[in-house]
């Protein structure tokens, strides 16, 4: 009950995040390390064409790998096409100046949809917890 559960979430987030994306551009794309065989090669794949998650190192996606909070942020700016704003200082002490993140965290904190730790860091290289996700 509980891989079927797990399957239904993964395939409703796919399902959702590929309507939000319809009629983004589509790029032919390809991951040594992600093939036919994934169980999840039809989202990695939908998701990369569309723009919304890359290659990590060496054209790999590295499927197995855990989502940071700054790689989260920039993929849910544009699984939902929000656009880079240009808002106020995010003020995270652990996001410098020109950290890639950076633009993508800020867009969310304006946007209301993050926050950071107590400790005035936003925890951008930490892995995301499904509560933090699901929030």
């Amino acid at each position: 009950m509980k891989n079927k559960r797990k399957l239904f979430y993964a395939t409703a987030s796919t399902a959702v995040i590929s309507a939000a994306l319809a009629g983004a551009a589509s790029a032919n794309v390809s991951f040594p390390d992600v093939t036919p065989k994934n169980s999840h090669y039809e989202a990695i794949m939908s998701l990369a064409q569309q723009g919304v998650v890359t290659s990590i190192i060496d054209d790999q996606f590295w499927p197995n790998n855990e989502v940071t909070r700054g790689q989260a942020a920039v993929m849910i700016v544009k699984a939902f096409n929000l656009g880079v704003l240009d808002p106020k200082p995010h003020n995270f002490s652990d996001i410098v100046e020109f950290d890639d993140y950076g633009p993508y965290v800020a867009t969310l904190k304006e946007l209301g949809i993050v926050k950071g730790y107590a400790d005035g860091t936003f925890g951008v290289d930490n892995p995301i917890s499904r509560a933090q996700m699901a929030k």
